[in-house]
């Protein structure tokens, strides 16, 4: 009998936060690609591709090889250890590169900006935990009936039309 290896799995492609401004969305890009290629800089990376072929571990989309390109000036500072990646503002469009502290609540870049930044996370975009995503329905459990009762609930006294 004759044994046949499996070929190997395909890689997944990297989901990335596509909410997020542009020089996060590549941060987040290249960080993920370092750490499923198993290196700590974007140099790494470019010393590794020139010995093995990287397209076994990494797939990746047109739009995030558009990204990877448009801001080639800023992937070579990002790092997995020590994190160093990314902070953008949404709204004045700025950027500059952080460690593993949060973003802040309120824009660093540009005075009385009212943006909010946000991070290039270092975690595919599947883990990443939002408050917007409803809950996995999937299981088939019957729902309970006491969160029923409170949902057809009559509205409260006074409510003055609001819930016409």
């Amino acid at each position: 009998m004759v044994r046949v290896a499996k070929p190997p799995k395909p890689p997944e492609p990297i989901r990335h936060d596509e909410s997020v401004p542009g020089p996060a969305q590549a941060a987040q890009i290249a960080l993920l690609v370092m750490k499923k290629v198993g290196c700590q800089t974007w140099k790494d990376v470019v010393e590794k591709a020139s010995n093995t072929d990287l397209r076994t571990k990494v797939i990746l989309s047109p739009e995030q090889q558009a990204l990877i390109d448009e801001y080639a000036d800023i992937i070579p500072y990002l790092s997995t250890s020590p994190l160093v990646t990314v902070v953008a503002c949404p709204l004045c469009g700025r950027y500059g590169l952080q460690d593993r502290r949060s973003a802040g609540s309120r824009c660093i870049f540009t005075m009385r900006c009212p943006g909010k930044p946000v991070k290039g996370s270092s975690t595919p975009k599947a883990q990443t935990r939002t408050k917007a995503e409803p809950p996995d329905d999937s299981s088939g459990d019957v729902p309970d009936p006491a969160e029923a009762d409170v949902a057809e609930a009559a509205p409260p006294a006074g409510a003055d039309g609001l819930y016409d």
